[in-house]
């Protein structure tokens, strides 16, 4: 008999007496008869019922497979096996239904007992079939299926034991008597209130632990039934207590209520038998104590042993499970269930270590391991006094045999442990110098990455000092800003030291040569250390040879070098000390600059060491600061890179004296690539930019700026500045920036490169490749310098690209021009739109777009209801989308756009047919005439009747 409760009606399933359901309201009783037939329904055996959370009620059937019927419509439907009865359905099962369960997405699940399971999806109306051969469900015979709290699809198979069903790879997991169950038969599955399954099976009830994978098994010493139980025969109240029916009645208990035994019982080892005969310390010498407390046994290699033991559980024996292993030997655990013997044979000559574990009855494997060594000793003759036999005949016999090799064997013995020492000694060089090298590359990442991190914070330091420098007059403050803006500056040069390791490593570094004045370009960098040197009492001394010296060299890079060792010649010298810098000729073709201190000074034997990467001198503790010792090694590969030397001379506590001597490059060579000039030219083009342009864009209101960036402080800082020319809009993420593109349409966008949910390059892409945003301008900003990541950054559709830390002024103007450069595209696409379409040569998408919508107005010139809707429907796009995209093309509306492609079609039929005006109007779509003619004077300037008069004059004057 199966039971299902459904609203107020309990639906009761007999064997052979049909269907019934019983109001537990009214206590009424109705009866559903069912069979093949369809008149004479008393003769199936019904085994499940289900109701669904539509109120369907699903019924299973021994042999004629699965109805369902709907209460609110009386309609029955059958499901049979393979082939569909007469009006039934097809199930793809053998039509001996066990079990009916649903899940949380509302599928059908059903179990047939020996054609695996099919899943019925309610909404498309489809079986899915697991079984054996698809699944791994290790049988067909379902007898159980559950669907626990958390969604998991449990299983119990006639002999396989627990399965789990796995959506994702579509397969079943099986846990049987080998995870120690206590039967692999499952006829009723349930869940308490703490997630533990709770199974019925021939051997009693086992609960399972998902959490955990932990069975304990419930038995007739537990007071559960002896007999087995019977399929489906179970059922949790709604206080948690949980009945299991079985031939011998049904147990019932609260799963909460139940003892959890957690004491850990001892193991005890009974008895040793070698070679199957019972040992002891009286009768036999391999063990000096009896078997329960000894700790070590002593073996023939022609013994075999086998050790007896068990747990002293007094209260649940039985249940006592056991796991062993053999260390030396066994490569895991045996897990042996209740065997409580051990038997070994044919070990190896060794050592080896007996360890034993039991289960406690909570299920884990907690309890104290038994352990006792066991020695099996080799034959006589592979002992070490037997091997020491053999090796001393050998030796004899070999010096016997080969008296006059033996010294020969000797030399080449040594030779061969010096090419051994040699070669090991080779290796850990090489260890030693990879490790350094590694270390020094984890040291160049992290200087690097933090160096990416501070050039934002740096360009919200330079862009507002610069500002300030221009707007202040005091010459106090101007003092003090051009104090912070030089520092600002080394800290700039110190940031871009760093991000240099890089590019030393990967062999980028190259020289920017330019024309300059070396000795005032010298001279001006001295006088930045002027500040700090009078707050130390120190006297620095700037001296020349030449009054000018102009010549080629590379301006960022020399500045790094003198700043360098002009910091450092400061920073190591005492109050009241000197720094004396000077400029030489050292031959017609070089020149020698000289940094000298009366500082602290090295001791000699470090002065080889102090151009390593990362090598500092312990200095005396009142110089703070002392460096991270990147400095001087960058100072020299810069020297390098113009082909010059750094030669230093110095004497522990009489200072330090750095020397430079560059090559001079003549004025007049050509083979030099002068880029800094060139980038000087280019922005001074920049500058010239004529504001009239941007007044452009005022004429319709404030061009609309994005702004993305993760660092709000940048943001703001951007849109104080801009907001004065554009209306300003923000985004915080990539993510963020392309939904705003997409709602606001900007006219142009500024965006950071590297932000979270998704970055700068991410957005440019789904912009560019967007036929709504793609002719949107984008500006990115970013601390990645590389060439390589400006290309990546320009192939992903970006017009410009900008490093941080940015000139604002540079930034500002590179804004203008692209706006200047949408401008002029409008008003090119405005002027090509012309009545021979045909002849326009496509040069972008755009200007197909464009193209499209003047055929299809063409096409439909005539219609005076043609409207910016069905445009809209024609492209395929929204209407704001339609608008924006034609307004930032051509400067027009759409409507405005239409109307100019009819006035210029009345244009041309005006100049070359007879047509009257008010036909014409009529001709181009406008339904009324004089509409027709204030369109027409508004757009030229001119009455249609002007127009042709106009015509005619122009004509008679031109002569023939």
């Amino acid at each position: 008999m199966a039971l299902e409760p459904s609203g107020n009606e309990l639906w009761v399933g007999t064997y052979l007496d049909g269907l019934y359901a019983i109001n537990t309201t009214t206590n009424t009783v109705r009866n559903f008869a069912i069979s093949k037939s369809k008149t004479d329904f008393s003769n199936i055996p019904i085994n499940c019922l289900k109701a669904d959370r539509q109120g369907n009620i699903w019924i299973g059937t021994n042999g004629n497979g699965i109805y369902v019927y709907h209460p609110k419509t009386g309609e029955l439907l059958h499901f049979d096996k393979i082939l569909p009865l007469n009006g039934g359905r097809n199930l793809f099962l053998n039509g001996y239904i066990t079990t009916i369960e649903e899940d949380k997405q509302g599928k059908l699940w059903f179990g047939s007992n020996g054609s695996g399971i099919a899943v019925f999806d309610p909404v498309q109306k489809t079986f899915v079939v697991l079984n054996h051969g698809n699944s791994k469900l290790p049988l067909d015979r379902v007898l159980s299926i559950y669907c626990s709290k958390l969604g998991h699809i449990w299983v119990g198979v006639f002999g396989g034991g627990l399965c789990l069903y796995n959506p994702k790879n579509k397969e079943f997991s099986q846990y049987s008597e080998e995870h120690l169950l206590s039967n692999g038969v499952i006829y009723k599955i349930l869940e308490d209130e703490f997630g533990k399954l709770w199974v019925s099976t021939n051997k009693g009830i086992s609960t399972f632990d998902p959490k955990k994978s932990i069975f304990k098994n419930y038995t007739y010493h537990n007071g559960i039934q002896q007999s087995t139980f019977n399929v489906g025969a179970g059922l949790k109240t709604s206080s948690g207590e949980m009945y299991f029916g079985g031939l011998d009645g049904f147990n019932y208990f609260y799963p909460k209520m139940l003892y959890q035994n957690k004491n850990v019982p001892p193991i005890v080892i009974t008895d040793l038998k070698i070679n199957n005969k019972s040992a002891n310390p009286i009768d036999n010498s391999e063990i000096t104590d009896y078997i329960s407390v000894a700790k070590e046994i002593n073996l023939s290699y022609r013994q075999n042993f086998s050790l007896d033991f068990v747990a002293l559980n007094y209260t649940a024996p039985h249940e006592s499970q056991y796991s062993y292993m053999l260390e030396g030997f066994d490569k895991e655990w045996n897990n042996v269930g209740s065997v409580t013997t051990a038997v070994y044979t044919n070990l190896d000559p060794g050592k080896y270590t007996f360890r034993l574990k039991a289960k406690s009855e909570d299920g884990s494997w907690h309890s104290p391991e038994k352990t006792i060594v066991i020695v099996v000793n080799p034959p006589f003759w592979r002992t070490y006094y037997a091997y020491f036999v053999y090796l001393a005949l050998l030796m004899t016999t070999l010096w016997a045999i080969r008296r006059r090799g033996i010294q020969k064997l000797r030399n080449e013995f040594a030779l061969e442990q010096e090419r051994l020492e040699v070669k090991h000694l080779i290796e850990k060089e090489r260890n030693d110098a990879e490790r350094k090298m590694e270390l020094e590359q984890v040291k160049i990442k992290f200087l690097t990455n933090l160096s990416h991190e501070l050039k934002t914070p740096l360009t919200l330091v330079l862009n507002p000092i610069e500002s300030l420098l221009f707007q202040e007059k005091s010459i106090e403050k101007l003092d003090t800003l051009n104090l912070i803006n030089r520092n600002a500056k080394r800290l700039l040069n110190l940031v871009n030291q760093l991000l240099d390791f890089r590019k030393i490593e990967d062999n980028e570094l190259k020289l920017n040569l330019a024309e300059g004045d070396l000795v005032s370009f010298a001279k001006e960098i001295v006088d930045s250390f002027k500040y700090i040197s009078e707050r130390k009492n120190i006297q620095l001394d700037f001296k020349s040879a030449f009054n000018e010296y102009h010549t080629i060299f590379d301006k960022e890079k020399l500045e790094r070098i003198l700043l360098n060792l002009l910091s450092n010649a400061i920073k190591f010298t005492n109050e009241e000390g000197n720094v004396y810098f000077r400029i030489d000729a050292e031959a017609e073709n070089a020149i020698k600059l000289t940094i000298e201190d009366t500082g602290i000074g090295m001791p000699t034997d470090m002065l080889e060491k102090i151009f390593d990467r990362f090598y500092q001198i312990n200095t005396t503790p009142n110089i703070l600061n002392q460096g991270s010792g990147i400095g001087l090694s960058i100072t020299q590969e810069f020297v390098k890179l113009h082909g010059g030397t750094l030669k230093v001379e110095s004497e522990e506590g009489a200072g330090s004296v750095f020397t430079v001597y560059l090559p001079l490059i003549p004025l007049s060579s050509q083979s030099i690539t002068l880029t800094d000039a060139q980038d000087e030219k280019q922005q001074a083009a920049l500058r010239l930019t004529s504001n009239d342009e941007i007044e452009e864009h005022s004429k319709i209101g404030k061009p609309v700026l994005l702004i993305v960036d993760d660092s709000e402080d940048l943001r703001t800082y951007l849109k104080e500045n801009l907001k004065a020319k554009y209306k300003i809009i923000e985004a915080s993420d990539g993510k963020q920036g392309w939904q705003k593109t997409l709602a606001c349409h900007p006219e142009i966008i500024v965006s950071d490169v590297n932000m979270p949910n998704m970055d700068g390059r991410a957005m440019v892409r789904k912009i560019k490749n967007d036929n709504r945003t793609k002719h949107i301008p984008v500006i990115l900003l970013t601390v990645l310098a590389e060439e390589i990541d400006q290309l990546k950054g320009l192939e992903t559709g970006a017009n410009d690209y900008l490093t941080k830390p940015f000139s604002f002024q540079l930034l500002n103007i590179k804004i203008s021009n692209l706006l200047n450069l949408n401008t002029t595209l409008k008003n090119t696409y405005s002027k090509h739109i012309n009545l021979e379409t045909p002849e326009i040569e496509l040069v972008s998408e755009d200007e197909k777009f464009l193209l499209k919508i003047s055929r299809y107005v063409e096409d439909h010139i005539e219609d005076p209801d043609l409207s910016v809707d069905i445009l809209s429907k024609t492209m395929f796009m929204s209407r704001g989308t339609l608008y924006n995209k034609v307004l930032s093309l051509t400067g027009e509306t759409p409507v405005e756009f239409v109307r100019s492609i009819k006035l210029k079609k009345a244009v041309a039929l005006l100049e070359k047919s007879d047509m009257k005006i008010s036909q014409i109007g009529y001709a181009v779509g406008f339904s009324n005439p004089n509409y027709f003619a204030r369109a027409f004077k508004a757009k030229y300037n001119v009455s249609p009747s002007e127009y042709i008069q106009l015509k005619r004059d122009s004509a008679k004057s031109t002569p023939r």
